[in-house]
């Protein structure tokens, strides 16, 4: 019985009898592309900060996502976790791909706290105004101890 005191979206409504209840797939999906895509995109993020690792994670993701698939076969509380990783990872992906925007633009203006390899701006040399003034003819050389 619905109640028609209650505000509208707080009335309980019976189960609709045209919808049929979801019933689950007796075949699983197979997650070793989306899980090799998630590895890349780490090992991406990785390499900017640190290209052997980066590497490392990218060599490897291929073979990583291949094992997941197959343990996720046999163990189905693996296979729902690993497709609930899928599933967000959609907005993970972009927040990688936002990130790998960001974090370029951020080294080049110093707004990053720590170093990035290849991305963080070298050095410049002295500037002219950090140079010593040169010495007059009558002024001793000054030593440097």
């Amino acid at each position: 019985m619905v109640s028609d005191t209650a505000p509208k979206g707080l009335r309980i409504q019976p189960p609709s009898k045209d919808k049929a209840p979801r019933q689950p797939s007796g075949r699983k999906k197979n997650l070793s592309k989306p899980l090799t895509e998630f590895f890349m995109s780490i090992g991406g993020v990785v390499y900017a900060f640190n290209q052997v690792d980066g590497q490392a994670i990218m060599s490897g993701a291929e073979n990583l996502a291949n094992a997941l698939n197959e343990a996720a076969k046999a163990n189905p509380a693996l296979y729902r976790n690993l497709e609930r990783l899928m599933t967000g990872s959609t907005y993970g992906a972009v927040f990688i791909a936002a990130g790998a925007i960001a974090l370029p633009i951020m080294a080049n203006h110093n707004l990053i706290p720590f170093a990035i390899p290849g991305l963080t701006p070298e050095e410049t040399p002295a500037s002219v105004e950090d140079t010593p003034p040169s010495q007059s003819s009558n002024e001793p050389p000054i030593s440097s101890l």
